[in-house]
């Protein structure tokens, strides 16, 4: 194993996480709530009657978190924004009628409660204030920082308004429970207002949550719920004909992964127009199709995306809200990538494998699954990794290794091929059928998929049998032939998930403040001193930064100086190697560099053994055992090494000396598992 030069540097600060840390020890702080932790929803805009001056739309707001938390004076951002006058802070309506600025109103959610708040305008014209027309707005839900922590604010977006504010808009503060028509908020502001005369205001549309139903007649959706990041889809919507003079929906709310939010707002008329009634359309059905790439509604995560679609299901001037939920799961369409490794050996070529297509094992309407065994023919050994290189119908994407109902995906690593050797890969197609449908849609034959290789001249064409309207689910390559066991059933038997390992903690170590950072692998390192290694997780998706804990437990009677260069520092760097799921051991992204640069001019490329700027050592107390969250006690395998979706194994041990020649690595030796003594990992693909 090659071991490269470390100059460590030290810079001392106070880091976020210390002042959160501090924060969170006085009894009375409550933490501001995140983005992820916040359901938000806004109802339909409602308009005054009878003078069409007025509106509001309310906002209602649920902890969907397991922990309390806190908002305070949101801040209205009204969009596109014209000036800084278009940065609009919450007001405080009294019964009195009296308005102020609202300040310090911060409100506790406790899991599972709920606040709401209005956003309102005039857009009656007065003779001293001018108007402006906005798209919409944007609501920041709490500030940008709380003291000293830095802090990103939920917020939740709100498009197609088209709103004329003479005046300056409002928002309201929090107040707590579900909006309802005798909101405090809603009758103190038009209360206070002074700028109309005449009849009283009413809101005939204003519509509660209790008002919203679900419906038979409105759905949305389709059989395949899963979309590839950054690929344009279509959402399909089922209403009545005659409904609502034919506009599909009048509110579209979309949550991402993260928890960030946004409604687009149809401006659907109150009243009855028979010019504009829906009627079938050209298939002859109810349906129709929203292209949300038109309406910057896609996706901008991997994760559960949930649309949620408000429409009247009635004809007017009959209004009955009627709501319809969809929830897709996004995958990330780029294929997995390989990690750094030693491998002698080369990619496999088309002309050194034979390609056979088994029988289908699923061939029914709607959906199909079946396999490809690749065995390599030659006389040389060579290797396969990752997603085979698939077409099919342009511009259809494969969804690569994606969690899927037809098989179950298994990690993605390295697998070589000795002479006479396979492996395989599975292929699942599901067609898309519309909602409400009895019979499957027209189908489009794609009769082949085509398999490339590098440097091949052509690809080989395969048999698929599917749907240019359908969907492609791709496995990695899988090893051997293929096992008839395509939702792993029996493979995991002998491929168990990561887990903590079994080897018996030390007792100075067995502590649950301590083994919250994982059950750790030790490695003695004299008599009475062992360091350690351990995961507080055992699977991650692709682009989670991975931590490594760092232990020491000195069983002496006397306490011990670990040094952080020598000691911690040096241990991280050579106290281990990681291999992935089929033996091959990970280069560090240093020692791949290193080879890289050895290509170019070997005499550049040096390893001269260890160094570092930063030594002092960190006392361990006698019959203690030390692991924490700080740089000393902790390694981060993202920073160290490129890590793929795939299985990793962790193997510690002893360093072997330095001052290898990093252009000469060692060849590569079998992998020998250690069951119940490593520590093992899995990195998905989001």
């Amino acid at each position: 194993m090659s071991k490269l030069i470390s100059s460590i540097f030290l810079v001392i600060t106070t880091s976020p996480t210390m002042l959160l840390s501090q924060a969170t020890n006085h009894p009375s702080y409550t933490p501001p709530c995140s983005q992820s932790a916040l359901d938000i929803y806004v109802l339909p805009p409602a308009t005054s009657s009878p003078v069409p001056n007025r509106h509001v739309v309310p906002v209602e707001i649920e902890n969907i978190s397991t922990e309390a938390c806190a908002l305070d004076n949101p801040k209205l951002e009204l969009i596109p924004k014209l000036s800084n006058k278009d940065d609009v802070d919450p007001t405080e309506f009294h019964a009195d009628g009296g308005a102020f600025p609202a300040f310090g109103g911060q409100i506790k959610l406790s899991p599972g409660g709920w606040v709401h708040l209005i956003v309102a305008w005039e857009s009656q014209r007065l003779s001293y204030l001018p108007c402006y027309d906005h798209f919409g707005f944007k609501l920041n839900l709490t500030p940008l920082s709380r003291g000293s922590t830095p802090f990103i604010p939920p917020t939740v977006e709100v498009r197609g308004l088209i709103m004329r504010s003479c005046a300056e808009p409002h928002v309201s503060n929090y107040s707590e429970g579900r909006f309802a028509l005798d909101s405090v908020l809603l009758t103190r502001w038009l209360n206070w207002s002074k700028f109309i005369a005449g009849p009283a205001v009413t809101f005939p549309t204003l519509t509660t949550s209790e008002m919203i139903h679900e419906s038979s007649e409105f759905l949305l959706g389709d059989t395949v719920n899963r979309i590839l990041l950054g690929t344009n889809f279509m959402l399909t919507i089922k209403l009545p004909p005659l409904s609502d003079n034919g506009c599909d929906y009048r509110m579209m709310c979309k949550r991402d992964s993260d928890g960030s939010t946004v409604i687009t707002i149809q401006n659907c008329p109150d009243t009855v127009n028979p010019l504009e009634v829906r009627q079938p359309n050209f298939r002859g059905t109810d349906l129709m199709w929203e292209e949300l790439s038109w309406i910057d509604m896609m996706p901008k995560h991997t994760g559960k995306v949930t649309y949620d679609l408000i429409a009247n299901t009635h004809k007017l001037p009959e209004i009955s809200p009627a709501a319809a939920h969809i929830t897709y799961e996004v995958h990330d369409p780029t294929p997995p990538a390989q990690a750094s490794a030693i491998d002698t050996n080369p990619e496999c070529a088309s002309d050194q494998l034979q390609i056979i297509a088994l029988p289908p094992l699923i061939d029914e309407p709607g959906r199909g699954l079946r396999a490809y065994e690749a065995t390599n023919l030659s006389s040389k050994a060579c290797f396969l990794a990752g997603l085979p290189k698939i077409r099919w119908y342009y511009p259809r994407t494969v969804c690569p290794n994606c969690k899927n109902d037809l098989f179950t995906v298994r990690p993605n690593g390295r697998i070589d091929l000795m002479p006479d050797q396979s492996a395989h890969f599975l292929a699942a197609r599901t067609e898309v059928k519309d909602i409400g449908a009895t019979k499957w849609p027209y189908c489009q034959k794609v009769p082949t998929i085509k398999l490339e290789f590098p440097g091949a001249s052509k690809p080989a064409d395969l048999p698929f049998d599917g749907c240019a309207s359908g969907t492609l689910d791709v496995s990695t390559w899988r090893e051997g032939k293929f096992d008839n066991d395509p939702m792993n059933r029996r493979w995991a038997q002998t491929h168990p998930a990561s887990s903590d390992p079994s080897a018996p903690v030390p007792p100075d170590c067995n502590k649950p403040e301590l083994l919250s950072k994982g059950r750790p692998v030790m490695l003695p390192m004299g008599k009475d001193l062992a360091f350690g290694l351990s995961l507080s997780n055992h699977e991650f998706s692709a682009g989670d930064p991975i931590t490594l804990h760092i232990w020491v437990d000195n069983t002496s009677g006397a306490s011990v100086g670990v040094m952080t260069c020598m000691g911690l520092d040096y241990f991280k760097t050579t106290g281990f190697d990681l291999y992935d799921s089929y033996g091959h051991r990970i280069l560090r992204r240093a020692e791949a560099k290193a080879l890289e640069q050895c290509k170019a001019d070997p005499l550049l490329v040096q390893i001269g053994g260890w160094s570092c700027t930063r030594n002092f050592p960190i006392n361990i107390p006698a019959k203690t055992c030390v692991t924490r969250d700080d740089y000393d006690f902790t390694a981060s395998l993202t920073d160290e090494y490129d890590l793929p979706p795939g299985k990793y194994t962790l193997q510690p041990h002893h360093n072997n000396g330095l001052g290898e020649d990093a252009c000469k690595p060692p060849e590569e030796l079998p992998f020998h598992p250690a069951p119940g003594a490593d520590l093992t990992f899995s990195v998905t693909q989001p």
